[in-house]
């Protein structure tokens, strides 16, 4: 490629993202018979945190950020890449921005393309930028580049926790909780009738640089109240984490722990009528702030009111499919039924509202004989409303809402409550897994696995009928799974006997620990619906990754500055070995493992010296010595070698060590 300098594209490289700075163009080749390459895109956004905090501390668990660009060759034979380098105004950018070794690319195939990673590891805040250029060697053709801009995080640099929870139930309007001060942190779940559930999100998220470890999750009753009645509870498929397999949250990942807390009040002696519940949500991490008496510790405290429902309804479900259920006659009726609308309550009430949840599903359910809108119902008293259902073989099924007011002051509300209809032969929804997808110790970045969606040909002898799939979708929010292409349609059918599958793939973040998600399969099995539907847990626990530590000595075990005599060093030209071999890799578990890569750099030498050389300068190798060669003319300065270490993912080491090396005749 032509030399070019290094930055005049610093005033329009961001102007040009998408444009011939990622490209190696041949003036509008048609056929493009040879390689021609180009990277997409032109420019990488990084945002991670610094590897040392604001006093020059090294921080531990924070990682690096990998973005990718695609490198594609357009042409038809293979284009080669000879040399890659990052290059800017900061001394540091070259280790600041990396590409693993095992990822750099040295040849792209013919109408091929290759994905580059390129991490970015700042060593303190604030911005910085990079071009990297990538040369094929050949003297005719342009450079391809990509401008590398990054942001060290001015974040705090220790594990710090943060809890938003939702205002209104369903609303997802989110906000931040203040432990410190009660009014800003005391979730209100919506008065709730008896034996009903309303749902509230928290959601835990990490606002330091170091890797949030949350430890344990759990909820406690109220003082004074009975703990055998479990008012608030974690909805289903929500596993709590704990000391031996933490949820891991950072920055660079941007994850949220979602934690979602049904309300579910329960009649008690002690509230004949409404009643105020009560419980904690305690949220146990490695945040070192003592916020509220505890560090690491954050308790919320939770507040329901439980209704006396004064509506009620008789029966509360029909399947007019079945010759066994009557729906509300003294015996079968094909195709109609009767509810019985009741007032349990002191004063009397009436209808306000008669209202199909899904429209009566296309004319398959229908409202029949005289309605009971606005009919009072005295205390203790009850009405009839008929309901009519036109026969099909497919099975679907609608709710019907009734919304009860006082019948003297309709402002006054008496309670809701829904009935639901069946009709049509039943599907028969089984999964393969059944309840839990596990993807334990996974090893790569990215990993899917199958669920299988059957519908069984017969249940208890009984022949199923078509299963209709109307969404599999992983619980919102979730960085770690998805549901990924061949994505099934809403209204997929399944046959009875047939099957279908459903992608799901885990993405592990570099810190490891265990992350949780729950998969929803919506269908029109009545077996599993409505919520929460038929629900998969999505697990994967593994190990902390944790960032290498860079050691470097001297040939007697010095670390950080030695002193040599020239005259003790023999032969010609005078030498000495430094070494990184003590470099490790922690183990979470205990104890080290070996680093993958070692990167010796000169950073300092005398002035006018000449002959001075570092095997192996500025270049990644698995060879953790490097043999320094010195001026044996200078003895009143001294030489400063530095190394930095990566692990077997291609993690760099948070701290850089160096050694200066006095000498002395």
């Amino acid at each position: 490629m032509k030399p070019s300098s290094l930055f005049p594209w610093i005033a329009g490289a961001l102007a040009l993202v998408g444009s011939v700075s990622g490209c190696r163009c041949d003036g509008g080749s048609v056929n493009r018979t040879e390689a021609e390459l180009q990277a997409t895109p032109s420019s990488l956004s990084f945002e991670a945190c610094p590897s040392a905090d604001e006093n020059g501390n090294p921080v531990k668990d924070v990682f690096p950020d990998v973005q990718r660009f695609t490198l594609s060759n357009l042409g038809k034979v293979a284009g080669t890449i000879s040399s890659i380098e990052v290059t800017g105004t900061d001394p540091d950018v070259a280790q600041v921005f990396t590409i693993p070794a095992d990822a750099r690319p040295t040849s792209v195939e013919g109408s091929g393309s290759v994905e580059v990673p390129v991490q970015f590891a700042p060593k303190k805040r604030g911005d910085i930028r990079g071009l990297l250029t990538l040369d094929d060697g050949l003297p005719d053709t342009e450079p391809i580049t990509v401008s590398l801009i990054g942001t060290g995080a001015n974040l705090p640099g220790q594990p710090t926790a943060k809890v938003a929870f939702e205002g209104t139930a369903g609303a997802g309007n989110f906000q931040d909780c203040d432990p410190t001060v009660l009014a800003n942190c005391a979730p209100q779940w919506p008065d709730t009738f008896y034996d009903e559930s309303a749902v509230l999100e928290f959601r835990v998220r990490s606002e330091g640089c170091p890797t949030l470890k949350v430890t344990g999750v759990e909820l406690i009753p109220g003082f004074g109240q009975d703990p055998s009645k479990v008012e608030f509870a974690f909805e289903s498929g929500f596993v709590p984490p704990t000391a031996a397999t933490p949820a891991t949250l950072n920055t660079v990942d941007g994850a949220v722990l979602p934690i979602r807390v049904a309300f579910r009040p329960q009649r008690d002696p002690s509230f004949p009528n409404d009643g105020q519940r009560y419980g904690t949500l305690r949220i146990t991490t490695n945040d070192p702030n003592d916020i509220t008496g505890t560090p690491g510790v954050l308790d919320i405290p939770l507040a329901g009111l439980g209704k006396t429902v004064t509506v009620y309804a008789s029966p509360t479900a029909c399947n007019f499919s079945d010759p066994n259920d009557s729906c509300g006659f003294p015996s079968k009726v094909a195709d109609k039924a009767q509810v019985r609308i009741g007032n349990a309550g002191a004063a009397p009430i009436k209808v306000k509202s008669l209202t199909w949840v899904n429209s009566g599903q296309g004319g398959r359910f229908t409202l029949g004989g005289t309605s009971v809108m606005d009919q009072v119902i005295p205390v203790g008293g009850t009405v009839t409303q008929e309901v009519l259902h036109a026969d099909a073989p497919l099975f679907v099924s609608d709710e019907l809402k009734i919304i009860a007011v006082d019948a003297a002051n309709p402002a006054q509300e008496a309670g809701e409550l829904r009935v639901t209809f069946y009709g049509g032969n039943l599907p028969c929804l089984e999964t393969e897994p059944v309840d839990m997808l596990s993807f334990q110790n996974a090893t790569t970045e990215l990993t899917i696995q199958p669920v299988k969606i059957k519908n069984a040909a017969t249940r208890n002898g009984t022949a199923c009928g078509a299963l209709i799939i109307n969404a599999v979708a992983v619980d919102a929010p979730n960085v770690f799974f998805s549901v990924v292409a061949p994505l099934l349609q809403p209204g997929t059918q399944v046959p009875p006997g047939g099957d279908v599958t459903a992608t799901v793939q885990y993405k592990k973040p570099i810190s490891g620990g265990s992350q949780t998600g729950i998969l929803r399969i919506q269908t029109n099995d009545p077996d599993f619906g409505p919520e929460p539907w038929k629900v998969i847990t999505l697990y994967s626990q593994s190990p902390l990754d944790q960032i290498p530590v860079a050691v470097l000595k001297g040939p007697g075990g010095q670390e950080t500055q030695m002193t040599v005599s020239l005259a003790s060093l023999p032969g010609t030209p005078k030498q000495l070995q430094v070494s990184g071999t003590s470099s490790y890799d922690p183990v979470t578990s205990g104890g080290n493992k070996a680093v993958a890569q070692y990167q010796f750099g000169i950073t300092h030498k005398p002035p006018n010296t000449t002959g001075v050389t570092l095997e192996n300068n500025g270049i990644k190798t698995t060879q953790g010595t490097a043999l320094l060669t010195v001026d044996p003319g200078v003895a009143t300065d001294y030489y400063e070698v530095q190394m930095r270490v990566f692990d077997d993912v291609g993690q760099a080491s948070a701290n850089m060590a160096k050694l200066k090396i006095y000498v002395v005749p």
